[in-house]
């Protein structure tokens, strides 16, 4: 109930469209800290200065076939496949090999790590010029020593700065809490990033330089715990407590005359995923927190031109 509360503020929390599920979560947590405390310390950068992504270590299939048609044909064998009446373990075995196949063809770096992390799957439910400019790509990333390493300075140059550290910062701006984030000091940054990416991304291990630090001082029970998400379960509200509220949101004649999303393809996810023919809550979020902030923003707010 909480969570679910704390919705109709986001607007005024982030002070511009922002559609990561986790910040509900952290806006929580941050009101719970500052009960408690002024100063916090955030372990965010770790993942991305450490090499503790899945993505890191699905990149495999990739290196091994990409350009290759052995790859175009397990592309083609696991689509026909997902369309056959498979027991559930075969299912998911498919699913893998559906996931490796559109990582192996994926056209170049910047493809894969779209593929990798989603990034661009929002931009189906745009309309016209938005839709055209929603698919544009960041600059090049510079040249590392590993593809581990190239994608973990995107991960560094993009989502890091543009979602996740806005997320904490102003969700603890929003409860007068203060946040710092020590494993993003410029000389700890500049010193990992020199070392050898086996140090940073290992095999069979997350942030294995970090955990062996980190075992010096922290007990192993902490830190052999999986890695767990910090989301609301957003899946399952659009489907029941903010289904209305998220109705009333993507109605089409009011996304028609906000001219940024389309809204035949918009009110499509919605259908889909209230019948449960597929889990779309990400791009309907994105949508939502866009509207949201939409109906809220200052009279004379402008769109950019895109």
């Amino acid at each position: 109930d909480a969570l679910l509360r704390l919705v109709p503020r986001l607007p005024q929390c982030y002070d511009e469209p922002f559609a990561d599920s986790s910040q509900l979560p952290t806006l929580l947590l941050a009101q719970a800290v500052r009960s408690e405390v002024k100063v916090a310390l955030s372990g965010d950068g770790g993942d991305e200065v450490f090499g503790g992504y899945d993505h890191y270590f699905e990149t495999g299939a990739y290196e091994r076939w990409h350009g290759r048609p052995a790859a175009g044909a397990l592309a083609g064998a696991t689509a026909l496949l997902a369309r056959a009446p498979l027991p559930a373990g075969v299912r998911r075995r498919v699913g893998k090999w559906a996931r490796a196949a559109r990582v192996a063809t994926s056209v170049d770096e910047a493809a894969l790590y779209g593929r990798l992390t989603d990034k661009g799957a929002g931009t189906r439910v745009l309309a016209g010029r938005w839709r055209r400019a929603g698919g544009s790509a960041r600059a090049g990333v510079p040249a590392e020593a590993s593809l581990n390493a190239r994608l973990g300075r995107r991960d560094l140059e993009g989502p890091l700065p543009d979602r996740m550290l806005v997320k904490v910062d102003r969700a603890s701006m929003a409860m007068g809490l203060e946040v710092r984030v020590p494993l993003l000091d410029t000389a700890l940054l500049e010193c990992v990033w020199r070392l050898v990416p086996g140090l940073r991304y290992a095999s069979d291990d997350r942030k294995p330089l970090l955990r062996a630090i980190a075992r010096r001082y922290v007990p192993a029970a902490l830190l052999d715990k999986p890695k767990r998400g910090f989301s609301a379960p957003l899946r399952t509200w659009l489907r029941g407590p903010l289904r209305d509220f998220a109705e009333d949101l993507l109605d089409p004649a009011r996304l028609a005359a906000g001219g940024v999303f389309a809204p035949a393809r918009v009110r499509a996810l919605w259908r889909t995923h209230q019948r449960g023919h597929a889990d779309v809550h990400h791009a309907l979020w994105t949508v939502l927190m866009f509207e949201l902030w939409r109906r809220q923003a200052p009279a004379g707010t402008r769109l950019p031109a895109s």
